[in-house]
């Protein structure tokens, strides 16, 4: 019933899939496809809003590996998601 998948395939579906969405996002929020970033991100608030951020992963990373060592692909998963979710 199911059949087997090359990775080239499977890789080829990923990409596709992956530039869909981006053109459908894209054409949703009314942007243009292609844009050049103006904004320059950077100094002292950055180095440590990412600081904190990459000590929160290392410390969920660290957590996990000594309670529950099969759980850390996903608490990593959450801890990026979260992150993403809190900071838009």
């Amino acid at each position: 019933m199911f059949r087997e998948k090359s990775i080239r395939n499977s890789s080829v579906y990923r990409c596709s899939d992956i530039i869909w969405f981006i053109i459908t996002a894209h054409l949703m929020f009314e942007l243009d496809i292609f844009r050049v970033g103006t904004i320059e991100r950077g100094g002292f608030n950055q180095w440590i809003s990412e600081s904190i951020a990459t000590m929160g992963l290392l410390l969920t990373i660290l957590g996990c590996l000594r309670t529950s060592p099969k759980t850390v692909p996903a608490a990593v998963g959450l801890y990026i998601s979260a992150a993403c979710w809190f900071k838009a």
